[in-house]
């Protein structure tokens, strides 16, 4: 392509920056789509895994269930209807 003018130069120009910056546009979204689908492909074994090791960590959750609590200025920890005195804040 050639132009006469300065005008049309920068005319044809400014088209040609506009479709390129487009097209960029258009190819980031495809990569991002593909980096996410890749992602979500790798993660699905890892989170069968770590399901599973909740599922198998649950009994001993409940078996050693405690809360942490505050008040009077101490710390207790209590443990199956125990209260046990931590320290003093």
């Amino acid at each position: 392509m050639s132009s006469k003018t300065v005008d049309e130069a920068i005319a044809l120009q400014s088209e040609f920056s506009k479709s390129a910056f487009e097209a960029y546009v258009d190819e980031l979204a495809k990569f991002g789509d593909l980096t996410l689908a890749i992602t979500k492909s790798a993660a699905t074994p890892l989170q069968a895994r770590a399901s599973a090791l909740r599922s198998s960590c649950a009994p001993l959750k409940s078996a050693l269930d405690f809360k942490v609590e505050t008040g009077l200025g101490s710390v207790f920890c209590r443990f199956q209807g125990l209260s046990l005195f931590l320290c003093r804040t």
